[in-house]
């Protein structure tokens, strides 16, 4: 939860960095974090004999600042979740300086989700893998305005198998490539 909380924070970074034409750096290199402030409502600290809000921002028995806040007043991520996508988006601001295409400054997000099965400490319900794959289901939806139809289009292959319009587009396909490999005589030599 910790994690899908950080997560939460940096995709609204991210959108603040675009809406910015790029000038509001997520995590400047050799800087702190630019992301939003939390109140002290918002963080709670590690306890496993008490029942955790999994909206909250954790925070080591005893410390002042939360996991999240680190990264904001210290540049240190020990959670790593937001150093990863940090990374993915350093990358992707050096391949568009490399090819001068600075207009784009774009930047896809690939989301995953991880749900454990057992009854994790402190989330009886398991409302807390269900939140992950809800706000995993929701950011898809938001990156590819299709993807509700294309889930339906998969569980419906699985349920009832390959339909035969989906048979005939797959053979005329493969017809296709067949044609495109053969060769072709073009009138410049005698092989017929």
């Amino acid at each position: 939860n910790e994690m899908l909380n950080q997560v939460k924070k940096y995709l609204k970074a991210l959108a603040d960095w675009k809406s910015s034409n790029g000038a509001l750096e997520p995590w400047p290199v050799g800087g702190v974090g630019n992301f939003e402030e939390i109140t002290e409502a918002q963080k709670q600290e590690v306890d496993p004999t008490k029942v955790y809000n999994q909206n909250a921002f954790m925070k080591k028995k005893g410390a002042k600042l939360s996991y999240y806040e680190e990264i904001n007043k210290n540049a240190f991520d020990e959670i790593l979740g937001v150093t990863m996508f940090e990374v993915v988006r350093r990358i992707a601001l050096k391949r568009m300086r490399d090819n001068g295409d600075m207009e784009a400054l774009g930047l896809k997000v690939v989301l995953g989700s991880f749900v454990r099965t057992d009854i994790p400490n402190g989330d009886f319900t398991c409302a807390g893998a269900k939140g992950s794959l809800d706000f995993v289901q929701q950011m898809m939806s938001l990156m590819d305005p299709g993807s509700g139809r294309k889930r339906a289009d998969a569980l419906r292959l699985l349920k009832e198998g390959e339909s035969d319009l989906v048979s005939k587009k797959a053979d005329a396909i493969a017809a296709e490539e067949d044609a495109d490999k053969a060769p072709v005589n073009n009138g410049d030599s005698d092989d017929i």
